[in-house]
Formats: structure tokens, C-alpha cells, sequence
């Protein structure tokens, strides 16, 4: 019994001496393969590509109105450095870098907004730059304003009441019979409806002034009486995915944009949106209401 105990013991010891052999020499293979699958997965895997900054500008009236709201200049050329250097991390998937940056950023007293077309900063909150604000702030200094909308934003809008010009040729059919004065009196009540939020009455000075044959194209502030058709009034600016399609044929974009142009116009927004993600859908076309400006972009996913 005695022999054959330690005959069994033997076996086991031996047994596990080839099982430890087997897994030493196994090790260096299955490290090899682990490493070959890493790289086969990096290689199939690229690190997605960097996009371009995208630039940042502050919104035109908000200088204006900061100065009226007595506070302190912010500096803009500090504020610009920062806000280029929060795009570039962005754009190299930088986000928490990024981040820190923003709180630099929002320290300041400053609002960035980041919806895509409409990239800007400001200090004034949007919703107090009003006219009747622009009017206070003058009253409260001594500078009584016209009863009349003769400022918008801080510019003199002149005896005319309005700030359009007028542009094509000669007038024809029943604009031939309409006279100037006739024209801006009807520009002029139109904007100040549209002013003082009385948009149902500014609807109803542009029906009647395309009744008399007058268009009127509210993004590049002019109107005509030649019977010909404005423009989108946006302007083309460089973009991403401009190297994509060199030889872009802009005709159906300005098409999509005047249509859009004319349902802002006419406060069908929800057709204006529609059309708006039409020309990101089938375009890549971002377009930037604030600089009245549009581009082609490279769409990253939904991005």
C-alpha cells in the first residue's frame, strides 16, 4: 500500500511539472497574438480626423448696449483670444481643455452660444436690446428721443423713418403709379410695427406694399418697383467643405435660401426651419442669419 501511495504522488508532481512547462511556454505565444489583434483593431480603427475651428464673432449691438448699460468695456481682443482657443480645442476633441477655458470665458461675464450657423458671444442679454431700451437710456441722459422710430440699434434711421434704399430699375405696371413718399410712409410704419413687436400690423404694410407692386427684401435692406425678384441677400463665405466640391453649382442653394428667405418673411418659421435642415441634409450648408452669410461645412455624423 505504502509503494503504491507514493507511486500516485510521483505521477501528480510530474503531472503538474508538465501542466507549469505548458503554460510557461504558451505565454510568450498568446502574447504575441494579443499584441497582433491590437494592432489589426488600431489599423482598422483610425483616430478620427481634426476639424477646423470654427470662428467666433460678438454680436454686433452688444457694444452698443453695453455702453448704454454703463458697464464696464469688456476686452474684446482678450475675450476673441480665448473664445479661438476654446474652438481650436473643440475642434481637436480637446472637450475638457475646452472646458476649462469656457470658465475662464463665462468668468468674464461673457455668453458664449454655440448653435451651429449662429456661433457668436455677447455681454448684454439679447432679450433687453430693444429700441424702447435704446430710448430710455437716452431720455435718462438728457437726450429726449423722437416719438417717431428714428433709431434702431443706435443708428440714425433719417427723416424717411426707415433705413432701406432703393434698388433696380425703373418702376412698372402699378408701381409706375405709386409715389415715393407714398413708399416710405409705408416702410417706415412697417418697421415700426415690426419694432415694437406689432408684427400682425408690419404683415399687413407689406401685403399692402407688394399689393402696390413694391418687394421688399428685409436682408439686404432694399426695395424695388421694376417687377424683378431680390436675391437671398446671403453671402457665400469660406467653409470645411469647400475642398469636397470644388466646382459647386450654387443655383439650387440660392434657390433653397430665397425660399427660406421668403418664409421668414411671410413668419412661416416652421417652413423656414424645414428648410433650413434641407440644406444641411442635402447641401451641408450651414447658413449664419446674424452675418446673413452661408457655408459649405463637412458634417462629422450628426455633427
Amino acid at each position: 500500500v505504502g509503494g503504491a501511495l507514493r507511486r500516485r504522488s510521483m505521477l501528480s508532481g510530474v503531472v503538474l511539472l508538465y501542466a507549469a512547462h505548458a503554460v510557461v511556454a504558451l505565454a510568450p505565444a498568446r502574447a504575441t497574438a494579443t499584441a497582433r489583434h491590437a494592432s489589426v483593431h488600431a489599423q482598422s480603427e483610425p483616430a478620427a480626423a481634426a476639424r477646423e475651428p470654427i470662428a467666433y464673432y460678438r454680436d454686433p449691438d452688444d457694444a452698443y448696449f453695453e455702453k448704454l448699460a454703463k458697464l464696464p468695456p469688456v476686452d474684446e481682443a482678450a475675450v476673441d483670444a480665448l473664445v479661438a482657443e476654446r474652438s481650436r480645442l473643440r475642434a481637436a476633441f480637446e472637450y475638457d481643455a475646452a472646458d476649462a477655458v469656457k470658465a475662464q470665458i463665462l468668468a468674464l461675464g461673457v455668453t458664449v452660444v454655440d448653435v451651429r450657423g449662429q456661433e457668436a458671444w455677447y455681454v448684454t442679454p439679447r432679450h433687453s436690446r430693444t429700441l424702447e431700451a435704446a430710448e430710455a437710456a437716452e431720455v435718462e441722459e438728457g437726450r429726449a428721443a423722437s416719438a417717431s422710430p428714428r433709431r434702431k440699434g443706435g443708428r440714425d434711421l433719417g427723416p424717411r423713418g426707415h433705413d432701406f434704399e432703393r434698388a433696380g430699375g425703373g418702376a412698372k405696371g402699378k408701381a409706375g403709379q405709386v409715389s415715393l413718399g407714398e413708399v416710405d410712409r409705408r416702410l417706415a410704419a412697417r418697421l415700426a410695427a415690426k419694432l415694437r413687436g406689432r408684427y400682425s400690423d408690419a404683415d399687413a404694410e407689406l401685403e399692402a406694399l407688394e399689393a402696390l407692386g413694391i418687394r421688399v427684401c428685409d436682408a439686404t435692406k432694399r426695395w424695388r418697383a421694376d417687377g424683378e425678384a431680390f436675391g437671398s441677400g446671403y453671402e457665400r463665405t469660406v467653409g470645411d467643405g469647400d475642398e469636397d466640391v470644388p466646382a459647386l453649382d450654387t443655383a439650387p442653394i440660392e434657390q433653397l435660401l430665397l425660399a427660406r428667405a421668403r418664409a421668414k418673411q411671410a413668419r412661416d418659421f416652421g417652413k423656414a426651419d424645414a428648410l433650413r435642415g434641407e440644406l444641411r441634409a442635402a447641401h451641408s450648408v450651414i447658413v449664419d442669419d446674424q452675418r446673413r452669410a452661408w457655408r459649405r461645412v463637412r458634417l462629422y455624423g450628426d455633427y
